[in-house]
């Protein structure tokens, strides 16, 4: 959870012809340490896009906006995984036989809820 929240604080930049990076900072620091990736490889990741044609590789700077559509997708994913496992961790738990489940851990998301004057589903 704490890599999600750091990845949504990473901030990223624009330089002078478009490109997008981002400082070496303690979320930087921490989302790589969190991850155990190298913090030159998560902003490689974010910031640039590697093209193959051929035997030719190479890599082409991402915008800006590319650069945080790419942050925030790296979170929603992380964190859709994590939940998942979560869910089904507890789920596991709640089994006593191993084919027999007597309780179950659900969710129930429905979009527009939020508004309602009374939500009897919170």
């Amino acid at each position: 959870v704490s890599a999600v929240l750091h990845i949504g604080n990473l901030s990223l930049k624009e330089d002078a012809e478009g490109h997008a990076f981002m400082d070496k900072e303690r979320h930087l620091q921490a989302v790589a340490a969190l991850l155990k990736l190298d913090e030159d490889a998560v902003q490689k990741a974010m910031c640039s896009r590697m093209i193959t044609a051929g035997a030719d590789v190479m890599n082409k700077p991402e915008t800006l906006e590319k650069a945080n559509q790419c942050r925030d997708a790296l979170g929603k994913a992380l964190y859709s995984k994590l939940f998942d496992y979560i869910v089904t961790c507890v789920n596991s738990a709640l089994r006593l036989k191993q084919d027999t489940v007597t309780m179950q851990v659900s969710v129930l998301d429905i979009f527009g809820f939020e508004v309602f004057k009374e939500n009897h589903f919170e």
